[in-house]
């Protein structure tokens, strides 16, 4: 089968078919009439610019196509004529084919639209053009034709796509050849995110399981959700067991939303709440948001000497002002520091789980519900390699829960559930999960040795508790900081830049829960330690360059085992 233009085969076949082809569409062709192109090939389509073509097997016409120039209010525009396809050959792709033919041959030549016209029983070809995004049009010249269609040539965004798809695929390339060191990120599997490029992405959906007497009290309803809220409720379930609490919603967007959302559920403008403050590690954003709810804030109080919270100090602030919510947000913190001291204070009780859900998890860290915490909230993309999605998980469904269940049902229209889904298939998982979490720990203890060993300036916390996979270095002012910042960055070393806590002063956190989930273990841990030690030491070298490029594809097990 190939496509061969008209003047390679014989008029009379051309016309023969045609006529055949008329018939079938309960027409007939009128040569001295409407149809009289057809006896003038040369003439209407021999020009530059244009052409008639037929679709050849076994010597036979199976399908033909025509396109021929016209100018309308001073644009040129091509006519897409005589589009016909054998019956026996149809959905078989020859009129795809040709239609992409036409495409593009316009393209080539010129052209900034392809107009044609159809009939409404020609049901195939309406098919085929809306496909490739053709679109009515009125009437644009005289015809029997009940439908006039027309496809742009020159998509008003082709050039701004192009440039942002070249730098997507320039961002990809950079970031396989880069090592991720910075805490609040993470990759996750290809598998786990598969369902964010299926159907699921854009239906609108509830986690409420209804009857239909319920459905039909309620506002509104989408048809075919069914078995999706079912599903959603099976992930809340094993999500919730396996926190130990009675009742779990995704339906939050991100850690500052589910923030938002969770405080004006059981919160009233004037109500007392307590944070842990920034300078301590509480999230920047935290005190800002609850301020502007109209929320009276008041921050624990910090030992800045022992580099903590200091109990004592921040119990009697607690009873000074009762307040209705203590939110434990650590953003950041070299150990996963004891709130037990909170567990009998009488107030709900809300611990930000973000940066140790991998840890909590797998029984490395202890669940804040045992330290008598009323909800743990998350996201599941930082310490976890899973979604961009924020959970809260509820240790009772009690008057609070159901308060905050009306806020989100309230103040969130769609809840994505793709990345709900994404966050039960990571659960497949769980034992990798477990050695993740030992793991990037370990990797961090060793990290921080090394580079103690090597006389670099980290952080290290006067407690005893459990190390978190956070690792700081202090500089010696925030010009300083930067550079060793930007050098770490030409050298594919990605770090975060910050103000440290405790009045500090500037440097360096580094994660490595990324870069262990990639692959780092203990045994690139001296390596590593080397490079970094290079890098605050002497800075960017291109020496440096090449071997931190070798380690990172160690790192990667590209080359291991070869």
């Amino acid at each position: 089968m190939e496509i061969v233009e008209y003047n390679k085969v014989h008029s009379d076949k051309i016309i023969n078919f045609l006529k055949e082809a008329h018939k079938n569409i309960n027409k007939e062709l009128n040569l001295n009439g409407i149809d009289s192109d057809l006896t003038a090939l040369d003439t209407e389509y021999g020009q530059l610019g244009a052409g008639f073509w037929c679709v050849i097997n076994n010597s036979q016409i199976i399908g033909t196509m025509g396109l021929r120039p016209f100018i309308e209010n001073g644009i040129k525009y091509i006519e897409l004529r005589r589009l016909y396809v054998d019956p026996i050959w149809q959905n078989r792709g020859v009129g795809s084919q040709l239609l992409d033919f036409a495409i593009n041959f316009s393209k080539l030549n010129g052209y900034k639209a392809i107009r044609t016209t159809t009939s409404f029983d020609r049901t195939v070809i309406i098919y085929l053009l809306q496909k490739r995004h053709f679109y009515q049009i009125q009437k644009y010249r005289k015809s029997s034709a009940d439908l006039f269609y027309e496809l742009t040539l020159e998509p008003k965004y082709k050039g701004f796509y192009q440039n942002l798809d070249n730098s997507f695929r320039q961002g990809e390339l950079y970031f396989k050849n880069t090592l991720i060191l910075n805490p609040v990120e993470n990759v996750p599997d290809n598998k786990i995110l598969e369902p964010c490029s299926t159907y699921l992405h854009g239906l609108y959906n509830t986690d409420s399981i209804r009857n239909n007497e319920q459905k039909i009290d309620s506002k509104i309803q989408f048809s075919g959700r069914d078995a999706i809220s079912a599903d959603i409720n099976k992930i809340y379930h094993e999500w919730s067991s396996l926190l130990g609490g009675e009742a779990v919603s995704m339906r939050l967007l991100s850690g500052l939303h589910a923030h938002t959302v969770v405080f004006m559920g059981i919160t009233s403008i004037g109500d007392h709440v307590v944070i842990l403050p920034e300078v301590a590690g509480g999230h920047m954003a935290t005190k800002a948001i609850l301020q502007r709810l109209g929320l009276i804030v008041h921050e624990l109080v910090v030992d800045y000497e022992m580099k903590k919270v200091d109990a004592e100090a921040s119990l009697k602030l607690i009873e000074e002002y009762s307040p209705k919510v203590i939110f434990i947000d650590r953003s950041e913190g070299l150990v996963y520091e004891d709130f037990s001291w909170l567990k009998k204070i009488n107030a709900y009780k809300i611990f930000d789980a973000s940066q140790y859900l991998t840890n909590i998890i797998s029984n490395d860290y202890t669940n804040p519900f045992s330290w008598g915490f009323d909800m743990i909230l998350s996201t599941l993309h930082k310490n976890l390699p899973g979604p961009q999605r924020a959970m809260i998980c509820a240790k009772s469904k009690d008057e609070n829960w159901t308060l905050i269940r009306s806020a989100i049902s309230t103040y969130v229209s769609n809840m994505h559930v793709f990345s709900i889904y994404s966050a039960g298939i990571i659960l497949k998982d769980y034992e990798a999960l477990k050695a993740l979490s030992k793991n990037m720990i370990a990797n961090t203890v060793s990290l921080e040795n090394e580079l103690e060993k090597m006389n670099i300036p980290i952080v290290r916390m006067v407690s005893n508790e459990l190390h978190t996979h956070h690792l700081w270095i202090l500089a010696k002012s925030k010009k300083e900081a930067f550079k060793w910042y930007l050098d770490f960055e030409r050298l594919g070393l990605l770090v975060n830049y910050r103000k440290l806590p405790y009045n500090l002063g500037y440097g360096l956190r580094l994660g490595l829960s990324a870069a262990t989930n990639c692959g780092l273990c203990i045994g690139d841990i001296p390596k590593l330690a080397e490079i970094i030690a290079k890098v605050i030491k002497y800075g960017y070298s291109e020496n440096l360059k090449l071997l931190c490029e070798e380690f990172i594809l160690r790192v990667k097990r590209k080359d291991y085992g070869k």
